[in-house]
């Protein structure tokens, strides 16, 4: 028997390039790192939920912290995920590129517009080729 293999995303973009990023994993992982990460949200300094933006910006939960407390809680948290078997995932598109790979009308939940749209994202980005350290491809 196989186990279940899930993967969560996100997606960040400026004015030259389409990036996403995720981490994948098999089940009893991400239950095991979710009851570790609920874990820690919860412990001093304790916050609802993890937003990057917030944290860099120590705004909203992580308004009022110091930069040492924010750091110490960000490295507690990035270790959790390092200790973990995931295996990290990042893709990225010119912009230009990517705005021709979507038709906008649809949305995101429709779910064969989703895997049609992975698919083109797919192609278009492994036929980019990048120099290491350069940005963007």
């Amino acid at each position: 028997m196989s186990a279940k293999l899930t993967a969560y995303f996100d997606e960040d973009s400026d004015e030259r390039v389409y990036l996403v990023g995720g981490w994948l994993g098999k089940d009893g992982v991400w239950a095991e790192l979710s009851r570790a990460w609920t874990d820690e949200l919860r412990s001093p300094p304790t916050i609802a939920y993890f937003k990057n933006n917030d944290a860099m910006g120590l705004k909203n939960q992580f308004a009022g912290w110091t930069e040492e407390s924010r750091d110490g809680k960000l490295l507690r948290l990035a270790e959790m995920i390092a200790n973990q078997e995931l295996v990290g995932l990042v893709g990225g598109v010119g912009i230009a590129k990517f705005k021709t790979l979507c038709d906008w009308t649809l949305p995101y939940a429709f779910p064969q517009y989703s895997k049609r749209f992975i698919a083109r994202f797919k192609r278009e980005a492994l036929k980019q080729k990048c120099k290491p350290g350069t940005r963007p491809c």
